[in-house]
């Protein structure tokens, strides 16, 4: 493993964050709008670590940034949701596992998205080639059973995919491992209730703080819509689905002895298009929203890390879904080996593109409500 070089937490985009919330500490006019707000409230002062919590909380719906009454052009310049924003793109590199890996995906995320995903088709071709395969073969149709035991052995996937999948779940809980010791720094250690672990798992099912207070993510505008709250449920709900297609065909194959392809109508297939057709929609209404939301939401420097992210997400539904409906064309075994080289590509990214923010917003939640489940043991911040 490479050296990981310690990052400090307190950096400019952190000293911006604990103006900006001290100011509103002092107005308290959004309290209503998020988790952050109430959460800030405890706090007298804001030191770096809770800068790093609060951000991670931000769901960046924008509402704050259009009821602020001393938003630009005002002296204060408040932008809350760019300076959180700012904050959390820090917090994906400081607690990486390597963090020089977070930080080089954030300078480089569609670069190394598109790279990875070129690279391991060019390094599966090479294995089938070497196998002994013919350069014919991958021009033309072929069943569905001959492109997954032929071009793709089973064991030949295990292999590949098993030690990078494996990587990117060691990377992430060191780095969540990290994340929640510096939470633990901001109060004592308070008694462990099963409501805040319950309570924290439907505030992310139901992207609860995605919502303005109510109302929904402002745009362009300060009129409030809907369509991120449902584009990013759909990506979520999306994503579930596609895990679960590949956790029952792994049970199909291990515990029944019943190997892929299976067919159209079994429960892996019915559970992956399904998933499919919704992230595809999803990402793709994302991806669409982007150009419209104001500039004061947003920070530039973070635009190929969400892009590159939401991307990947799409290329790997739109590759999954075509590679099924072309089974019996001559494009099959191109799209297959497309669609396998973007899921390496996503499992090898995992720990540092944009899909790590859900680890740090998941403990900050869990810590905001244990925050609240314990008001009278909470010692408000000094420092």
């Amino acid at each position: 493993m490479s050296k990981v070089i310690p990052l400090s937490l307190e950096t400019p985009a952190t000293q911006e964050a604990a103006r900006v919330m001290g100011i509103c500490n002092s107005c308290r006019y959004c309290e209503g709008f998020c988790a952050v707000f109430p959460a800030m409230e405890r706090r007298l002062n804001f030191t770096a670590e809770s800068i790093h919590f609060l951000a991670n909380l931000c769901h960046n719906c924008g509402a704050c940034y259009h009821a602020c009454q001393y938003a630009p052009p005002h002296a204060f310049a408040l932008e809350l949701p760019k300076a959180m924003a700012r904050v959390r793109k820090e917090s994906y590199a400081h607690f990486a596992t390597p963090n020089w890996l977070g930080r080089l995906y954030q300078q480089q995320g569609l670069a190394l998205s598109l790279g990875s995903l070129v690279g391991f088709v060019v390094i599966f071709v090479l294995a089938y080639l070497l196998a002994g395969g013919e350069t014919a073969r991958l021009w033309q149709a072929a069943s569905t059973k001959e492109l997954f035991y032929e071009i793709t052995p089973h064991n030949t996937l295990v292999a590949i995919f098993g030690p990078v999948f494996l990587w990117a779940v060691l990377a992430m809980t060191l780095s969540g491992k990290s994340y929640w010791q510096m939470l633990k720094g901001l109060a004592p250690e308070q008694a462990f209730l099963s409501k805040e672990a319950s309570q924290t798992v439907s505030d992310i099912v139901q992207l609860r703080y995605l919502d303005g207070g109510g109302q929904g993510c402002a745009a362009e505008s300060d009129k409030p819509t809907k369509q991120r709250r449902v584009s990013h449920q759909m990506v979520f709900l999306g994503f579930m689905l596609c895990l679960a297609s590949t956790s029952v065909a792994t049970l199909y194959h291990y515990l029944l002895n019943d190997p892929a392809p299976y067919p159209m109508t079994s429960l892996p297939k019915l559970l992956g298009i399904s998933g499919g057709l919704l992230m595809v929609v999803g990402c793709a209404w994302l991806l669409a929203q982007r150009p419209t939301r104001h500039q004061a939401l947003q920070d530039p420097t973070q635009q190929t890390m969400d892009v590159g992210f939401v991307s990947l997400l799409l290329v790997i539904a739109a590759t999954g879904l075509a590679s099924m409906w072309l089974r019996t064309t001559a494009a099959m075994p191109l799209l297959h080996l497309i669609h396998l080289s973007s899921v390496l590509s996503f499992f090898l990214l995992m720990p540092y593109c944009k899909f790590v923010h859900g680890l740090y917003r998941g403990l900050a939640l869990w810590w905001h409500n244990r925050e609240q489940a314990n008001p009278s043991r909470l010692q408000l911040s000094e420092g």
